[in-house]
């Protein structure tokens, strides 16, 4: 789900989110993929604006065609540079991340413009826009309903219908989206974290990070700790995310 709208991807596809995308990702149990995710943070291409990997006109997930074992090739690579850090890790996946550059913008070049809107109901955009900038302060049901002079129900029947899912779960993605970002990007300790991101009880905040995530929040830091980063550049929050679908080993 990403912006509010629902996308397919499948094995060997690139789903690319600028800067502030909100988004939510899960494999279908019938048929399983695993993901490829690569981050930056202050990225300027040529002809976009800052932070931006994909034009607007076009849809997030690009289908890689012939391209995808070489594509995927490079998110190996980075993989395993990051997992089996060597004195020239940082130069091979700077490398590495200027050949996928070059792949995707290939691929980009051959899409057609995606001319659906993401949201088309006027009241859904402010209600997200809403729950964007205010996810961090106790939210309910009754209080989204009372600030749009609407009921509940009809609330989460205009809420699932244009994002797929219910308010709640959509401020629960919000916060847990955030807190991730916070968790790799800063040393906060994590009672801090939960606090920012709208869980006074760090129990219930560790609680809705595991069912969402599977691991515990110092368990996802201690993961993505990557040795391999020199000391002398500093780990950001994620402003652009690439990610690549690829076939999961049962």
């Amino acid at each position: 789900t990403i912006n509010g709208k629902s996308l397919v991807a499948t094995e060997g596809d690139i789903v690319i989110l600028n800067a502030s995308v909100v988004h939510d990702a899960r494999s279908d149990l019938e048929h399983p993929v695993d993901r490829y995710s690569c981050a930056f943070k202050d990225l300027k291409l040529l002809n976009h604006d800052l932070n931006q990997i994909l034009p607007n006109h076009l849809s997030p997930i690009i289908p890689t065609g012939k391209l995808a074992p070489v594509i995927g090739s490079y998110f190996k690579m980075i993989y395993y540079q990051c997992t089996h850090p060597g004195k020239n890790t940082f130069s091979i996946c700077q490398h590495s991340v200027c050949a996928l550059f070059a792949l995707i913008d290939d691929v980009v070049g051959e899409c057609v413009p995606d001319t659906l809107d993401y949201l088309t109901n006027p009241m859904v955009n402010e209600i997200v826009e809403y729950m964007d900038n205010h996810y961090m302060e106790p939210l309910t049901l009754d209080s989204i309903s009372k600030k749009f002079f609407i009921s509940p129900d009809y609330l989460s029947h205009i809420i699932k219908d244009s994002l797929g899912i219910s308010p709640i779960n959509y401020l629960i993605n919000r916060r847990i989206g955030e807190s991730q970002h916070l968790l790799l990007s800063t040393m906060l300790p994590i009672s801090i974290i939960s606090e920012i991101v709208g869980y006074p009880n760090v129990n219930h905040f560790s609680t809705a990070f595991k069912k969402k995530i599977g691991v515990s929040p110092s368990e996802f830091r201690r993961q993505f700790n990557i040795d391999s980063i020199p000391p002398n550049v500093s780990k950001h929050t994620c402003s652009s995310l690439i990610l690549f679908a690829k076939e999961r080993q049962i």
